[in-house]
């Protein structure tokens, strides 16, 4: 079964998470990903909670 992204939330710019209308994640996007990566990432929602630090 196909699920339909309901809305997109900015986390931070330029990284976009997808949920469909329970607000189960559907897709994380990251633009300029490689810039990024040198970058700590941390971030929340309602049903998922994501910490990555690059080089730890």
């Amino acid at each position: 079964m196909e699920r339909k992204v309901f809305k997109t939330f900015t986390v931070t710019p330029g990284v976009y998470v997808d949920v469909d209308e329970k607000g189960n994640l559907l897709g994380i996007e990251i633009i300029d990903a490689s810039e990024v990566m040198g970058e700590k990432i941390e971030f929340t929602s309602p049903a998922l909670s994501v910490k990555k630090a690059v080089g730890q």
